[in-house]
């Protein structure tokens, strides 16, 4: 069982302010294992969810996303150049079923002892399922200090493009989001670029 999230008034909210219920619980910074299974069980949930013209989007994540998926394209500084290199001369075509999926799962968990875990904050994309798992991944290796047996999972050659695509996402991202602060993006580059090495891009 996952508690559900909503509005005050019912309504999923995707841009803009709204009031949401306040949810007990804390968040399992890095705890990768738990991310994938509430994952799991929260994209078996919105499975049925159908497309709306409200994903198509263009603030930073989004940005960030199209670039990941070669849809389109960002400016990347020469210093950084070889990283998004890498990772882009890697990639292959990806042809899994799409649905609702949160891009943002890494942080946005509530355990309780008591209740069962909360998926807060949705960062909706309309992606593989797995993608999702991929973002969470990465973000727990790069920032949380996972082990790399964190991308196990993963070694099939779909989940291996997934986790290409986590990277760029992130990296695309930063690039719209540290466009006039180059040392922040190279924070952003050192967090993930361990996973490069152990992709071997």
């Amino acid at each position: 069982m996952i508690r559900p999230v909503a509005a005050v008034d019912g309504r999923w909210v995707v841009d803009g302010w709204a009031a949401y219920e306040h949810l007990d619980g804390s968040e399992l910074a890095g705890d990768w294992w738990a991310a994938q299974d509430v994952s799991h069980r929260f994209h078996a949930l919105v499975a049925s969810v159908p497309w709306s013209p409200v994903l198509d989007r263009d603030h930073a994540w989004a940005m960030g996303d199209a670039f990941a998926w070669g849809e389109r394209q960002l400016s990347v500084p020469a210093r950084f150049a070889s990283a998004f290199e890498r990772l882009r001369s890697q990639q292959e075509p990806v042809d899994e079923a799409c649905q609702l999926v949160h891009g943002d799962l890494c942080n946005n968990i509530l355990f309780h002892d008591d209740l069962p875990p909360a998926v807060i904050d949705i960062s909706p994309f309309w992606r593989p399922k797995r993608y999702a798992d991929a973002i969470a991944v990465i973000d727990s290796i790069g920032w949380f200090g996972a082990e790399d047996g964190a991308l196990v999972p993963f070694s099939d050659p779909v989940g291996r493009q997934l986790l290409i695509r986590a990277v760029l996402f992130r990296l695309g991202s930063a690039l719209v989001l540290f466009a006039d602060d180059e040392d922040r993006l190279a924070s952003e580059v050192a967090a993930y670029e361990h996973i490069l090495d152990a992709l071997d891009v």
